[in-house]
């Protein structure tokens, strides 16, 4: 019995995570930018204009929630990433070896141990 895991060529899973990374570093410029600007313009304008200041404070409100959400994302990946790799370097590796009933035992074991991790 052979299975050819999508994960043996993972060119494709490489590729997009790089432009998701890329593009969170580019929100993450932008956010910051809008918050050192909205601080620039409420300094220079917050006396003629008590929007400069709900500017600033609803920019810097935005720029906390976005670093936690930065983060929780990071974990998720993380935590996505472990799992991909048992299942491909673990699991996967444990189907292509079945040769007999004990082997395939073996597999059932393992995937109910995943599936106890994972919530599956």
């Amino acid at each position: 019995m052979s299975y050819n895991s999508p994960l043996a060529s993972p060119g494709q899973y490489v590729t997009k995570i790089n432009n998701l990374s890329n593009e969170a570093i580019t929100i993450d410029q932008g956010v910051g930018n809008a918050k050192r600007d909205a601080a620039d313009f409420a300094s220079k304008y917050a006396g003629d204009f008590s929007l400069a200041t709900d500017l600033k404070s609803k920019i810097e409100e935005f720029s906390d929630t976005w670093v936690r959400s930065l983060g929780q994302t990071r974990d998720a990946a993380s935590s996505c990433s472990g799992w991909l790799d048992r299942v491909n370097n673990v699991f996967l590796s444990l189907i292509n070896d079945i040769a007999s009933d004990g082997d395939a035992k073996d597999v059932i074991t393992e995937f109910n141990s995943l599936n106890r991790v994972c919530g599956l």
